[in-house]
């Protein structure tokens, strides 16, 4: 019989994130619960080389019903009978997060608990070998940007045993769960310790009363549900809440130490002003031109440049070239490497030469505000414009991260419903550039007449405008609310700093990087069988005749393909040249701009959706952006 594992957390906990890494080859079937529109994921995964059923449960914040989505992670719980469960948490919701534990250990069934750490802004000091215990639960910790290893939660699910619990109630509350235990212990089979079903009961859950009647002989039903009625009390009910309530607080204590915040002065001043309404966005807009400010000159003028055009192409490269065409000759191996498409000159030079350094940056400038504390502050802020998108301020440091789209498609994933997903989705493809390819249109939008750049910039609003109404069209379950705790402003640890920017530069090698070097062989094999060659052909005459683009702009579409900001590069050089005129420039422009992102995106895309899903969606925004471009050249040439 397959086993079943439940993953149980809070909204936005990184439990979908953990999900999707976990999903057997990305295979996910997304069920809408009977008469709701709430949906929970299933999928399999591979523990201790048996074939599991994995259930992805809807956010909670207790497993005392208190709305839809826990009525239907209790109900999913007693039907399913899981084996084992997955607790994710964040230190964020420590209260709230240790008294789902609680319930947990209560409930009978081993859990292990997957502890989200922040990369570089963590508040508190964490005792995990207290933690596990007090629960007698494996705890495995992960980050925003790292998931545990997988041979690590393996391990932690194979080794879980029966949880440990050593709190207790009052003295009345006891004896009639001790009762109730020694009365039906040998007439009730299931997973859930009795000890669990008669505290729902005397808390009064219906949810509980209705799965007994349903899976139960109705004489034995009646007998539990009416010991339990005889004995129900209001008092008792709340004894067991104030108890749960005392006893979270107790271990919050014993487990967790408040990190001692830095720069207290600077604090006090900022956070005055950092929640008011016009001074919040003041510093808002102040932070994000320092951020990606910080990246363009740092990053993209500074270290690609001494990097990619110093070193690479000055050094490396040539050196690279000629051993490898002295000892292979012109032939297919010298390509291989040294080629136009060659795993050193395409593949491992842009990952580690131009998107390393950029996205190197930007980690740092990223890691300053996490660490001060200001990132929670900037997601509240940025709250109140992505409302008008059908998002909310969990979305914001996904879409910080647009600075490469893969990365901050890969953040979209921890986004709690399929609707704010999708709207992410749309913002990336549309509407945000990567601030590389961004400074490049910016400055081929300079050399042209001022009237032909108010044309792109009435394009992308024009954009944004349909954005705001297709949101209401798109299913997949109501928007969350925005719900955050809000840590003391503080100067930033440079030792943490910098331990975050290596967190997050070692995910990009990891899960990013690879994607990249993939592309670059996938284009050196399309070009050794001469698929880029077919495709020049077949795009030219269209790039030709609908955009009055020269064919020379064609293997700025091809390069687009790879890196955007290469394509972007490309069109530079053809406006140098004096190869492209005003008109010519802007709808090169739109164009690149809002045809579907690169491979690397495509291919990221398809891990989350499935590769039929992804190839359909960078098609139809590719159709998108030509059509768009094709109206606007022939509108302009009327």
């Amino acid at each position: 019989m397959t086993k079943t594992l439940l993953l149980i957390g809070q909204n936005f906990s990184g439990k979908t994130e953990l999900f999707h890494n976990l999903a057997e080859n990305g295979r996910i079937k997304t069920i809408y619960y009977p008469q709701t529109g709430i949906p929970y994921e299933e999928s399999f995964t591979r523990i201790g080389g048996e074939r599991c059923r994995l259930i992805n449960t809807p956010g909670i914040y207790t497993l005392i019903p208190t709305s839809e989505y826990e009525i239907i992670t209790l109900d999913l719980i007693l039907s399913r009978q899981p084996d084992k469960i997955i607790f994710v948490m964040q230190e964020n919701t420590l209260k709230s997060s240790v008294l789902i534990m609680i319930q947990l250990a209560e409930l009978g069934i081993p859990f292990i608990v997957n502890y989200v750490r922040s990369v570089s802004g963590a508040a508190y000091v964490f005792d995990r070998a207290k933690l596990a215990h007090t629960f007698n639960a494996e705890v495995v910790f992960s980050s925003p940007v790292f998931e545990p290893s997988a041979r690590e939660l393996k391990k932690a699910l194979e080794r879980g045993s029966k949880p440990r619990w050593v709190g207790n109630y009052s003295r009345a509350v006891e004896k009639t769960l001790q009762t109730f235990v020694r009365e039906f212990q040998f007439q009730i089979r299931s997973k859930i310790s009795l000890r669990f079903l008669s505290l729902m009961l005397l808390l009064g859950n219906k949810n509980i009363a209705g799965w007994l009647r349903r899976n139960y002989p109705p004489a034995l039903s009646r007998k539990m549900l009416k010991y339990m009625d005889s004995r129900y009390e209001l008092a008792n009910a709340f004894a067991i809440a104030n108890r749960w309530e005392s006893l979270g607080g107790n271990l919050c204590r014993a487990v967790w130490r408040p990190e001692q915040p830095r720069g207290l002065r600077l604090s006090y001043v900022l956070e005055k002003y950092s929640l008011k309404f016009i001074w919040d966005a003041v510093i808002a807009a102040l932070s994000l031109i320092f951020m990606f400010g910080f990246v363009n000159l740092c990053g993209s003028k500074m270290l690609v440049n001494f990097f990619y055009r110093e070193l690479l192409g000055k050094y490396f490269i040539p050196f690279c070239t000629y051993f490898l065409t002295g000892w292979f000759g012109d032939g297919f191996l010298a390509a291989f490497f040294v080629g136009p498409y060659g795993l050193l000159t395409t593949g491992l030079a842009y990952a580690l030469a131009v998107m390393l350094p950029l996205l190197a940056s930007f980690f740092f400038a990223y890691a300053l505000l996490e660490n001060s504390g200001y990132i929670d502050r900037l997601s509240l802020t940025f709250n109140r414009l992505l409302k008008l998108f059908g998002l909310n301020g969990y979305a914001a440091p996904a879409l910080l991260f647009g600075c490469c789209k893969i990365a901050a498609l890969h953040k979209t994933r921890t986004l709690y419903t399929r609707r704010e997903r999708a709207l992410s989705l749309l913002l990336l493809i549309f509407f945000l550039p990567c601030v590389s390819q961004l400074v490049i249109v910016f400055n081929l939008l300079t050399i042209i007449p001022r009237h032909y750049a108010l044309i792109f910039l009435g394009v992308l609003l024009g954009q944004l405008f349909i954005l705001l109404n297709l949101r209401r069209l798109l299913p997949g379950g109501t928007g969350s609310h925005y719900l955050s705790e809000l840590r003391p402003l503080h100067l930033p640890d440079p030792g943490k700093v910098f331990s975050a920017v290596w967190a997050y530069t070692r995910w990009y090698l990891r899960a990013i990087c690879p994607l990249i070097i993939g592309i670059s062989l996938l284009l050196f094999l399309s070009d050794a069988v001469g698929l880029l060659g077919l495709l020049k052909n077949l795009f030219a005459p269209f790039t030709v005749v609908f955009l009055d683009l020269p064919e020379a702009f064609t293997d700025s579409l091809i390069l687009g393909l790879f890196r955007k900001d290469l394509s972007a590069v490309s069109l530079y050089d053809l406006a140098n040249n004096g190869m492209l005129n005003s008109i010519q420039v802007l709808v090169a422009c739109l164009f690149i701009s809002l045809s579907a992102p690169c491979l690397g995106f495509v291919s990221e895309l398809g891990r989350q959706r499935g590769w039929r899903q992804a190839l359909l969606i960078f098609a139809l925004s590719t159709a998108y952006a030509f059509t768009i471009a094709a109206l606007v050249n022939k509108i302009l040439r009327i």
